[in-house]
């Protein structure tokens, strides 16, 4: 879907940020959307039934065909929920991640790393609604994130100006 339009990130990210909560009407889903992505709600609601029709099978192609348009958000929620990993060794793993990011070797390793390491903080997220690193913290890892040089240049800038 994404690949035929980029704004289905944006609907797709709103329906997953949903989490457990249930979609009683469409139109919640799509309520912190842009304008021209409301506007053309109906299309994507059909554009998403016609989505799962095609590439499911079995009991969710069933669900599907009998989900009526107007909770069609609900049930790509529920999916996405049961597709979600529960276990809690892997956020464990994910945490664990996080506290504990690559450095980047040279400049253009940098946004990889912090892309990654961003995403790993958002699934953390999804689990676990009340995850947050304190300034400190943050600070700290991206310090360790940085090219050896700049982190080290950047900690005697801070020595100079705390002096």
């Amino acid at each position: 879907m994404i690949n035929r339009h980029d704004s289905w990130r944006e609907v797709l990210k709103e329906i997953e940020n949903c989490g457990d909560k249930r979609i009683q009407d469409d139109k919640v889903a799509f309520v912190n959307l842009p304008d021209d992505i409301k506007m053309q709600q109906d299309t994507y609601a059909q554009q998403l039934v016609s989505y799962l029709r095609t590439y499911t099978k079995g009991t969710l192609n069933l669900k599907t065909t009998k989900t009526p348009k107007e909770n069609i958000c609900e049930l790509l929620r529920e999916v996405i929920q049961k597709g979600l990993n529960r276990n809690k060794n892997r956020l464990i793993n994910l945490k664990a991640t996080v506290l504990s990011p690559a450095r980047a070797n040279k400049a253009t390793d940098l946004s990889k790393i912090l892309t990654e390491w961003k995403h790993t903080q958002a699934l953390i997220k999804q689990e676990e609604r009340s995850y947050q690193l304190d300034d400190d913290t943050l600070i700290t890892l991206l310090f360790r994130i940085m090219l050896k040089d700049l982190a080290k240049e950047m900690r005697e800038k801070d020595r100079r100006t705390h002096i």
